[in-house]
Order: structure tokens, then C-alpha cells, then sequence
């Protein structure tokens, strides 16, 4: 495999055991939980120390409050809807 690629919808929704789309739980869901930043920081070491590019996809990579957190991680690259672009 030459890249490892990051769904953070479903990886946040699996990780914190949240259903996004059931009103009475969804409040939970959050892909700024301390765990799952910590994990997605453990997922990009991992994959570059074994030389592997990382990308993200998803409701997180078009978020603006996150791109310190990716330019931090070490990210190489990030998947946004163009309605994102703006922000």
C-alpha cells in the first residue's frame, strides 16, 4: 500500500461509539474528543514512520478549526467539499 487514507466521519462515529444520526446520541459525536485527536495523531506517526502518505476525507477535513491540528499532525493532504473552501 503506498498511502493510508482517513475517513473521519465513520472513524470518529466507530472510535467514540456514536450513532451521528440518532437525535437522542448525536450531541456525543465529536471529532475533537481528546481520544480521537490522539488517535488520529497515533494513525499519521505510524504511517510515516513506515514511509506511508496520509490523507483525510470527510465532515473534519472541511472544518477551519482543524487545520492547525493537521498542519500540526503532519498531515500531507486533506479532502474538502468546495463549499468549505471559503472558510
Amino acid at each position: 500500500m503506498d498511502f493510508f487514507s482517513i475517513g473521519s466521519n465513520d472513524l470518529t462515529q466507530y472510535f467514540l461509539a456514536v450513532d451521528r444520526a440518532n437525535a437522542r446520541i448525536s450531541s456525543l459525536y465529536t471529532p475533537f474528543h481528546p481520544s480521537f485527536l490522539r488517535l488520529l495523531k497515533q494513525i499519521i506517526d505510524e504511517a510515516h514512520r513506515h514511509g506511508k502518505w496520509v490523507g483525510l476525507c470527510g465532515e473534519m477535513g472541511g472544518n477551519a478549526l482543524a487545520t492547525p491540528l493537521f498542519l500540526g499532525y503532519g498531515i500531507d493532504e486533506v479532502s474538502l467539499a468546495p463549499r468549505s473552501f471559503p472558510a
